[in-house]
């Protein structure tokens, strides 16, 4: 019994100085967070990060600029009565879609969108063209593609002169969700009616997702690799296009997603509203890294953007989360 007694006390003893430790230690997080107070219980409607990681964040009509990663902030002018909802960098020039009301437009009015460039990093602001509802614009070659209601609106920046595109009719929506260009002058846009593609800069579109099911066609995000690889979410999956041939994967996953992001060191986010997701490109294995909440519900998300050096921006109408990679 002695010995026994000296044998349970001499575990207890090495175990006090952790030279026996049953417990696993804890993997440590990817990311630090910070809240940007700032931006706290504010209107927040949209997130930019630019090649050379300059942030741009708005609260409806306001604009604010960070050149040091969001450590601090200006505010810049901004083109009067309209409210940013989206901000894009193209052909190294600041462009916003910004949403102007209408008290013509029906009983209660409605807005309507116009796109605005700016030279000078958003000191300045000149009308480029509007009047109609837009969601998201890209630029190949002095035109600009302009998503909206049933497809894409093509101006010609050098002359002018501008054509539209219809071709997304689906019974749910049928507006755009993004569009892309690749380095090698294709055009992709993202909608609740598939992938769809342009190869002659604008001129016609081809539904090229005709081979995936209407139930999971919903291409709600979409990112463009180094390589010219497409990255699509639609809620329960994530599809890999590849290749000049569109040779396309698809990974099923849990929980749901809206956003799909792209990070260095071959990495990859999904946003799901109050869940964001990291994961290897190749191995997709999932990992909750969103900041901890010690809220009932929320904080919610509906944006985010990342760095050259990993950071993430993540923001929602009434947050906005810095999140920095640990060493």
């Amino acid at each position: 019994m002695r010995g026994l007694i000296f044998l349970l006390v001499f575990i207890v003893s090495i175990s006090g100085c952790g030279l026996f430790d049953a417990s696993e230690e804890k993997p440590k997080p990817e990311y630090e967070w910070e809240e940007l107070g700032q931006f706290r219980d504010r209107w927040n409607t949209a997130v930019e990060i630019t090649p050379d990681d300059i942030l741009f964040i708005a609260q409806d009509e306001k604009l604010f600029r960070s050149t040091n990663h969001g450590e601090d902030f200006q505010r810049l002018s901004t083109p009067d009565s309209a409210d940013i909802v989206r901000i894009r960098t193209l052909n190294n020039k600041l462009y916003i879609i910004g949403d102007v009301y209408r008290p013509d437009g029906g009983d209660w009015g409605r807005d309507v969108s116009w796109i605005y460039v700016s030279e000078d990093n958003g000191q300045s602001w000149e009308v480029v063209t509007g009047g109609y509802i837009m969601q998201d614009i890209t630029y190949l070659n002095n035109r600009l593609h302009i998503g909206r209601k049933h497809g894409v609106t093509t101006l010609d920046l050098e002359t002018g002169e501008s054509f539209r595109n219809s071709f997304i009719h689906s019974k749910l929506s049928d507006h755009i969700e993004e569009i892309e260009v690749t380095s090698d002058g294709r055009i992709f846009l993202a909608s609740h009616d598939g992938l769809h593609a342009s190869f002659d800069n604008g001129e016609t579109w081809t539904k090229v997702s005709t081979n995936i099911h209407k139930n999971y066609d919903f291409f709600r995000s979409l990112e463009i690799d180094e390589n010219d690889n497409l990255y699509l979410s639609e809620y329960e999956r994530i599809y890999k296009v590849m290749g000049q041939e569109l040779y396309w994967e698809h990974y099923k996953i849990k929980n749901g997603n809206d956003q799909i992001k792209l990070l260095p060191d071959n990495k990859l986010l999904l946003l799901a509203s109050d869940d964001l997701k990291i994961s290897d490109r190749d191995e997709l294995s999932f990992m909750e890294i969103q900041p901890k909440s010690t809220q009932e519900y929320g904080p919610y998300f509906d944006f985010i953007d990342t760095f050259s050096n990993g950071n993430i921006i993540l923001a929602g109408h009434s947050h906005v989360f810095l999140g920095r990679k640990m060493e």
